[in-house]
């Protein structure tokens, strides 16, 4: 993490280089001919064509590779041994039970943010702090709800 010297340095050269680039367009802007440009001018040395134009590629001739990104497909091959299962969750006391229960009530009676102490934010809040791995309360906790 970059210190306070650091930050502050940083901030004022780039606050110098924010300036000085926008002093140099209102320059080029406004007086041009103290860069001596002219926005019209074209220099006389510069080669001018007068054949035809190259005629144009046809790009479905030659289609262009493939290009795959990621890891080879060696790597990124399907692992043939099977999954393991999902941990089940811990068992559940009959506090926590009986927590999910008023909080499912709770959000059928639409009770999401209000009355401030039992509502079913708080409900499911006071869950995880029992259970802090409680799979339904982290999922109901997180989920959006239509307020009406």
């Amino acid at each position: 993490m970059a210190g306070p010297e650091n930050v502050r340095k940083q901030t004022t050269w780039g606050g110098a280089a924010g300036i000085a680039l926008l002093g140099f367009a209102l320059v080029y802007r406004f007086f041009p001919e103290v860069i001596h440009v002219s926005p019209g001018q074209r220099p006389a040395n510069l080669p001018v064509r007068t054949s035809a134009p190259p005629p144009p590629i046809d790009v479905r001739a030659n289609p262009a590779p493939l290009v795959e990104f990621g890891p080879p497909r060696e790597l990124a091959a399907i692992s043939t041994e099977p999954e393991a299962p999902p941990e089940p969750d811990a068992p559940t006391t009959e506090s926590i039970t009986a927590q999910l229960a008023a909080a499912d009530k709770a959000v059928a009676e639409d009770r999401l943010f209000e009355p401030v102490d039992d509502n079913a934010l708080v409900l499911y809040r006071k869950v995880l702090d029992e259970d802090r791995t409680n799979r339904r309360a982290r999922a109901a906790a997180w989920r959006p709800y239509r307020i009406a």
